[in-house]
């Protein structure tokens, strides 16, 4: 968020203001993607880890993907100001 201009918002929060905020933007990704490759444990309650996971060049995904964790930044930054789930992702 730092690196994007956006750390203002997320330095002033609290622990527990942060650690909601990553929990709905968690759960704001694992609801709207379906993710490629299995569940590296069944009972896991996350959608990451994975296994059977590769990359658009074929290369193994051995942890969350950048892209994924990034993406959680930035909800979880959005998610300060209020719910993700009404957040629609529709480009139309």
């Amino acid at each position: 968020l730092t690196a994007r201009g956006q750390q203002t918002a997320w330095a002033a929060a609290t622990d527990a203001q942060k650690q909601a905020a990553i929990i709905e933007a968690t759960s704001f990704l694992d609801a709207a993607f379906s993710w490629i490759g299995k569940l590296a444990d069944r009972d896991q309650p996350l959608g990451w880890p994975r296994v059977c996971a590769y990359d658009r060049e074929g290369r193994v995904l051995e942890d969350t993907p950048l892209p994924v964790k990034n993406a959680c930044c930035e909800l979880a930054n959005l998610a300060l100001g209020g719910r993700l789930m009404p957040m629609s992702l529709s480009t139309g």
